[in-house]
């Protein structure tokens, strides 16, 4: 039986072994009202909570809150899954009763066709359990990361970036919409000015390229190109103006020390600093003072500014 939080708090249903949470519930009080369904009348029963690495703190405290010994345990693997299967299929053989003649008769009819009997009994159990004995359909998603890591990637050119208004949520978008690309198989998008780059698997960067082929928007797989410095890079960005340093003294004593602190030098300390920024000053061109006017006799002499100040009254 499936049922949402509200319909298990409104239904009681006898003799129920088993809880299954499919998400994490929000609160602790939530959690007590699912598992409790199946301790009704002091009857026992197992709960079974899936989350994700993210709600593994939420987890804690719940455990915490309710008291519950909460068991942490990883999900199963397909080898594991299948080797429950058979011990299921076995029991179940082991418990049917004595199958019914008319079918006795039909597995006697296709032993004597010329039917090898191991090469029947595979047939009836691939009818039956299709591909649920394959340990291929059961993907081990307990470290799904580390195989999208591991596994062989094409990193794609996508010509929009920032400046046109793509970030990561909008490329996802793009590629779930247009390619049916799901977030799961995407791996490191990188989001620049005017371009970036997407890694996918490559099933599923073909796809990509397939389906924008003949789209305005341009998606190639990202080429690396050897740079002068022996950088490697698909498509670099646009150039950026270089620092515009002022030519002084101080600026260059500056750069000097930064290509003697590359190549390995010690830092001047602050005596030697202080000797050279003087023997610098000392020996700097001085610019030359302009020459003083002289006064010819020609010259004519200024008069002097008549005194218009109030005249005072000798005394008397």
């Amino acid at each position: 039986m499936i049922a949402t939080d509200v319909a298990a708090r409104g239904i009681d249903v006898n003799d129920l072994t088993h809880v299954i949470n499919y998400s994490l519930p929000q609160s602790s009080d939530i959690y007590t009202h699912r598992i409790g369904r199946t301790g009704r009348a002091g009857k026992k029963g197992t709960a079974v909570t899936l989350y994700t690495p993210g709600e593994y703190r939420k987890l804690i405290q719940i455990r915490r809150t309710t008291g519950n010994d909460i068991a942490v345990r990883p999900l199963p693997d397909g080898p594991a899954v299948v080797a429950a299967k058979k011990t299921r299929f076995r029991a179940l053989l082991a418990e049917r009763e004595q199958p019914h003649p008319v079918y006795l008769e039909f597995v006697e009819e296709l032993a004597h066709s010329g039917i090898a009997p191991e090469l029947l009994a595979a047939q009836l159990l691939a009818m039956r359990f299709a591909r649920e004995l394959d340990t291929e359909s059961y993907p081990d998603l307990s470290n799904s990361a580390e195989r999208r890591r591991n596994a062989e990637t094409v990193r794609l050119y996508l010509g929009v970036g920032k400046a046109e208004g793509y970030g990561v949520g909008r490329i996802l978008d793009m590629l779930l919409q247009e390619a049916r690309v799901w977030k799961s198989k995407v791996g490191r998008i990188e989001c620049k000015d005017h371009f970036s780059y997407v890694e996918l698997p490559e099933d599923a960067a073909q796809a990509v390229l397939r389906q924008f082929a003949d789209s305005r928007l341009k998606v190639e797989i990202a080429r690396p190109v050897e740079a002068e410095d022996g950088a490697s890079e698909a498509s670099p960005e646009r150039p950026t103006p270089a620092k515009r340093i002022r030519r002084s003294p101080v600026a260059e004593r500056a750069i000097r020390n930064r290509e003697a602190a590359r190549r390995g030098g010690a830092k001047p300390t602050l005596r030697q600093w202080a000797a050279e920024f003087e023997q610098e000053a000392s020996t700097a061109p001085k610019a030359p003072k302009a020459p003083k006017r002289r006064k010819s006799d020609g010259d004519a002499v200024p008069e002097a500014a008549p005194d218009r100040g109030r005249k005072r009254r000798p005394r008397q």
